[in-house]
């Protein structure tokens, strides 16, 4: 009929990221997938067709930054996320994939890098592009099922560079004035 009627209402009384709002709509159960703020972390949240929560699906210290692909069949969502893995830059995404009900979350890409995917359309492997300034480009391809490596497809080759004195920038932790924030950055020398 095209009539609209308000399923979902959320308000934030601290600062929510616009960058950090989004969803995915599951067509075969009119379920919503909804990225939100509300614990102080990015996370996804399962709504009911009639917009009544179901469940938090991701929970912790992190953040989710992306929807990557929703396997509706198996009630699964695989996802960019960061700042999950101890000892890595926070900044940088691995993707994870975990139940509906927020159960058997994994991580697929494990190397300790930043890591951009791009899932195939039947959601049975995708091509991992991961780098870090300190770490040339690599691009391989992995089944969805459990992140294992198909093949290389390309690394980036900087022995060139280097012969000519180029020299990768150093990724470095700090704390912030206050003594407790902690700051990630890099020197170029």
């Amino acid at each position: 009929t095209g009539e609209q009627k308000v399923l979902l209402r959320e308000e934030g009384k601290d600062y929510v990221d616009p960058g950090g709002t989004f969803y995915r709509y599951v067509e075969a159960t009119g379920e919503l997938i909804l990225a939100s703020e509300r614990d102080g972390w990015n996370h996804l949240y399962l709504y009911d067709k009639n917009g009544k929560l179901e469940n938090q699906i991701t929970q912790g210290a992190w953040v989710v930054r992306q929807i990557e692909y929703v396997d509706e069949k198996a009630r699964r969502v695989y996802f960019l996320g960061g700042g999950r893995e101890k000892g890595e830059d926070p900044y940088q995404t691995h993707l994870y994939v975990v139940g509906f009900d927020g159960k058997a979350l994994t991580l697929l890409t494990p190397e300790n890098a930043n890591h951009s995917v791009s899932v195939s359309p039947d959601g049975t492997y995708f091509v991992d592009n991961y780098s870090r300034p300190d770490l040339p480009a690599v691009a391989v391809l992995r089944r969805t099922k459990d992140g294992s490596e198909v093949r290389a497809l390309e690394k980036t080759e900087t022995a060139a560079l280097q012969s000519k004195g180029w020299k990768f920038p150093e990724p470095f932790q700090g704390k912030a004035a206050d003594g407790t924030t902690d700051l990630y950055g890099l020197i170029w020398r």
